[in-house]
């Protein structure tokens, strides 16, 4: 062959080289576009998917809190009833001697009177008569 068919030629298979890296970097190309095209659709997937986990996990701890105020409340409730009954096992026995002092403090002075008793019996009242004073028969 001659020099002018071998150049020729050598062109030529530079020419379908270069033709086959335009395609498969036009193909490259596309592929790339089409993995961020699909890398953006998980990515939105995704964020639908952790917002509906998200929402899932807010109603869990909205039920959640529910049930920690109404175990609260119980607890606040048995704590005060406790600590009344502890108060008046505390102080109860003091209040009552001084409720008996003072008791016997106002019978010693007067101010309160006697119970009274089956041994006390009132006096009866002196009656007049209007038909005259009554005389005992002899």
């Amino acid at each position: 062959m001659s020099e002018g068919a071998e150049s020729h030629f050598q062109f030529k298979i530079i020419e379908g080289l270069s033709e086959s890296i335009r395609e498969l970097a036009k193909s490259m190309s596309d592929m790339q576009r089409t993995q961020v095209g699909m890398l953006e659709r998980l990515a939105k997937l995704e964020a639908n998917r952790v917002g509906e986990v998200v929402g899932e996990i807010k109603v869990t701890m909205d039920s959640a809190v529910k049930r920690i105020d109404v175990l609260e409340q119980d607890k606040d409730r048995r704590d005060g009833a406790g600590s009344f009954l502890g108060g008046v096992f505390k102080y109860g026995p003091t209040v009552f001697s001084l409720l008996t002092l003072l008791y016997l403090f106002g019978r010693s002075i007067g101010f309160v009177p006697a119970p009274p008793t089956t041994a006390t019996v009132p006096a009866p009242m002196q009656i007049e008569r209007r038909d005259g004073p009554r005389e005992e028969p002899k």
